[in-house]
This record gives C-alpha cells, sequence and structure tokens, in this order.
C-alpha cells in the first residue's frame, strides 16, 4: 500500500513535463520496474533554477521523480547529491522498489549539461584563437603593405632630395673661377 505523500504526488505531481530547450536532459528505462523516466534541467551559473521530469511507471516511482526535482531546485551542480534512503523517507515509504535508475537519469542530466558546457567553451576557445589569428594576420598584412611600399617611399624620397638639392655638386671649372672671384670680392670689401 502506498503512503498519503506518495498518492498525494501521483495525483498532483510537482514539476511534471518538460522545459523547452533544456541545459541538460536525460531519459532512462528500467525493466524490473516497466518505469521509463526523464529529467530535465534549466542551469544558470552552475544552479540548478528549474528540474522537470516525465515518467511513465507506477504511483512510487512518479512521486520519487516529482520529490528529487524539489530536491534539485537551487543546489549547484557540483553539490547535487541524492541518497536512494533519504527520498524514501521523505515520502514516509520504505518499498522495496528500486530507484537507483532515477538518481542515475538525474546524474545522466547533470553530465549531459556538463557535456554540452564543455563544447561551449572549447569552442569560445577556438574562436578567440581564430579572432588573435585574424588579428596577427590583419597586423601582418599591414607590415606587409608598408614592406612592400618602402621602396617606392625611399625612392620618391631620392627622387624628392635629388630634386630639392642645391646645384653645388655640378660645377664645372668656369663656376670655380665665379667663386674665386666672388671671394676676391668678400677680401675687398
Amino acid at each position: 500500500m502506498y503512503s498519503k505523500v506518495v498518492l498525494n504526488l501521483f495525483n498532483n505531481p510537482k514539476n511534471a513535463g518538460r522545459i523547452k530547450k533544456p541545459d541538460g536532459i536525460a531519459d532512462c528505462f528500467n525493466f524490473n520496474e516497466t518505469a521509463h523516466v526523464e529529467f530535465s534541467l534549466r542551469i544558470e551559473s552552475g544552479i540548478i533554477q528549474q528540474a522537470q521530469f516525465r515518467a511513465q511507471a507506477n504511483p512510487y516511482i512518479i512521486a520519487i521523480c516529482s520529490t528529487i526535482t524539489q530536491m534539485l531546485k537551487g543546489k549547484m551542480v557540483s553539490m547535487v547529491f541524492l541518497d536512494p534512503y533519504s527520498i524514501k523517507k521523505e515520502l514516509g515509504d520504505e518499498s522495496p522498489i528500486d530507484i537507483d535508475f532515477c538518481i542515475d537519469c538525474v546524474k545522466m542530466a547533470i553530465d549531459d549539461y556538463k557535456e554540452k558546457l564543455e563544447k561551449e567553451n572549447k569552442s569560445r576557445k577556438q574562436e578567440d584563437i581564430t579572432e588573435e589569428d585574424e588579428t596577427v594576420n590583419d597586423e601582418e598584412d599591414i607590415v606587409d603593405e608598408v614592406e612592400a611600399d618602402l621602396p617606392q617611399q625611399k625612392q620618391s624620397i631620392s627622387i624628392s632630395l635629388t630634386a630639392n638639392q642645391p646645384v653645388l655638386n655640378q660645377t664645372t671649372s668656369d663656376d670655380d673661377d665665379d667663386f674665386a672671384d666672388f671671394f676676391d670680392f668678400l677680401d675687398d670689401v
């Protein structure tokens, strides 16, 4: 016979249903109890904000799933510890039914969340590396453009210097006489 708590949770289950786009989800089938359960979790910053279940099972398993989802809310993922004896005690029913598969299903949903988080972190790291590579490539492209322009800039600088240089280098012997005359004139003054 089921306890009043079990019957109440069977008739009015808490957190029944499935979370849309869950952060972690898993489903399990127990052949011994002919029970199929699914847990879906909404997790933010490592804390379980919402837990829901779906089950095709006897009233006891449905009550267990309902109790587990209530126990999970507000817990940090890393701190979740579900003990079958404490769950059964919460229900006031010491039925010999094996509920370990329900607990395992919750662990699988948490593992699903952790795997998704790990993939997301790897993806972010890859994006950061790609962005770094693009930045380095952009910088290398700028250096290449500047280096490619250097010979033209050197040539234009030498041309402009040559064009602006005084014509002192191109003197002739007649010019030397003019300079000698100019210096003689200065001496006379």
